[in-house]
């Protein structure tokens, strides 16, 4: 059977299974969530799990456990530190809490190596960042430094630490033809369009690798998000120090906001960073006992419940996969309580699974998709097109004018062995998906009748739903 067979087969059977009835919806009157058990780890998997309880508040006691991995196990543990964005995060927990020596001596030299590159490369990043924006304001053009530098210091405490791919502003949608004209100025050239986000990129003719991540990148990329001009955000932008200059950033409240439903966007459509979850949880810390930063979080929430929910599930993943006590309890009830009680059971049993994924991450999340859109909250693409594209993947890189043979051959082989990749992903996640489709609705049939099921779950805890009262 040939690969395309196999994933035109994979479609008929996901659409005829996208076709089935609904199982029975959980009942909006238990009180505590019904128990669920979690998608069992792999070994590999369970020791990512334990790098990332590390950067709990309350973690304590020596992470010993990294000097008994072997040396295949590190190779396999660096990658996905390196994938996850939590390789240099790791080294500076490690250095702060005075464990370094757990470290194997090769282990503890190669990331202290990333490091000193990724500081150079941060260096290249902000020297871009500062041009581009004097570039801005010669323009007049209304703009704000979107996720990257302006997490910093509530999520990130050094800029240098972040492994960062690319710069992204926010820009006024008007503005959007000369903020184009800025960055084909100064090379850049339009890539890929997605809704209202713009990708640029700048011609490059090698390949790039995984080890060159932490090295200042022969190509550099840029997106800018459109703003529409009635929604007044850019105008209560707020300004933060970047070395020597300032640069707008986006108000507390919105910057939070935006953080963690760009971690409900990656958690509901595709592959999730874990260092997205380990820089919320640090910014939630940060902001626990703000009261008057959770009054202005609240009130924007308030004017649109979709929000409400979307963030509430966020802050149920970082709650569930580090601590509870990092979300206030008042914060809980409107917020992580608006969020569907079906996708709250979802992060219960897949939270670790999609924590410790390797890249590119699996289809686990088109059962929140799911879940979500039967609340009314749409993610905007079919799960059919999510589980099998119809389309290629875009290219890689874009290729200069000048580029010889050689390097159009080896430009063309990449694409080549990264759309192979990519089809392989989709056939192997594809199945998965739909086999564990199975459980998962058995789960929720289950948990909505409270009856609990030999071998896949425990008991059910009786109660009842937001808003209502104990009986």
């Amino acid at each position: 059977m040939t690969l395309r067979v196999m994933i035109a087969a994979t479609l008929i059977v996901a659409e005829a299974a996208m076709r089935t009835p609904r199982g029975m919806m959980i009942h909006e009157a238990f009180y505590e969530l019904p128990a669920v058990p979690p998608l069992p780890l792999r070994r590999h998997e369970r020791v990512r799990a334990a790098v990332v309880a590390l950067f709990r508040e309350r973690a304590t006691g020596c992470p010993a456990f990294l000097g008994a991995l072997t040396a295949h196990e590190w190779k396999a543990l660096l990658h996905w530190l390196d994938t996850s964005g939590l390789a240099l995060y790791l080294l500076d927990r490690l250095r702060e809490r005075d464990h370094l020596e757990v470290l194997p001596e090769p282990i503890r030299q190669r990331l202290e190596q990333n490091l000193r590159d990724n500081t150079e490369r941060t260096n290249v990043l902000i020297e871009e960042c500062c041009a581009i924006q004097r570039e801005f304001v010669r323009a007049g053009i209304s703009y704000a430094v979107l996720k990257g530098f302006s997490l910093w210091p509530h999520s990130v405490s050094g800029l240098e630490l972040r492994s960062q791919l690319d710069l992204d502003f926010l820009v006024a949608a008007f503005d959007e033809s000369r903020a184009q004209g800025v960055l084909n100025s100064r090379g850049y050239r339009l890539h890929a369009i997605s809704g209202r986000s713009r990708e640029f990129k700048t011609p490059f003719a090698g390949t790039l690798k995984l080890a060159d991540l932490y090295r200042p990148s022969p190509q550099r990329t840029v997106e800018i998000h459109l703003e529409e001009h009635a929604s007044g955000l850019l105008k209560r932008c707020e300004h933060h120090t970047l070395r020597e200059g300032s640069m707008p950033v986006l108000p507390a409240a919105d910057l939070f906001l935006g953080q963690g439903l760009h971690l409900y966007k990656h958690l509901s459509r595709d592959q999730m960073r874990c260092s997205h979850l380990v820089e919320l949880y640090r910014h939630l810390r940060a902001r626990n006992e703000d009261q008057a930063f959770w009054a202005q979080v609240e009130s924007m929430c308030a004017q649109q419940p979709r929000m409400a929910a979307s963030l509430g599930l966020a802050l149920e993943f970082v709650s569930h996969q580090m601590e509870a006590s990092c979300v206030p309890v008042a914060v809980r009830g409107w917020t992580i309580e608006h969020a569907p009680i079906s996708a709250r059971l979802w992060v219960r049993r897949y939270g670790a699974r999609m924590t410790t994924a390797s890249f590119p991450g699996n289809k686990l999340h088109l059962l929140l998709q799911e879940e979500m859109a039967h609340a009314g909250l749409p993610s905007g693409r079919s799960i059919g097109r999510s589980l099998v594209p119809r389309r290629l993947p875009p290219r890689i890189a874009i290729p200069p004018a000048d580029e010889t043979f050689n390097q159009a051959l080896r430009r063309e082989l990449q694409q080549g062995r990264f759309i192979l990749f990519r089809l392989c992903f989709h056939l192997r996640e594809g199945l998965r998906y739909l086999r564990e489709r199975r459980n998962w609705r058995r789960l929720l049939a289950h948990a909505s009748s409270g009856t609990p099921e030999q071998g896949i779950m425990g008991p059910l805890h009786a109660g009842s739903a937001r808003g209502a009262t104990k009986p």
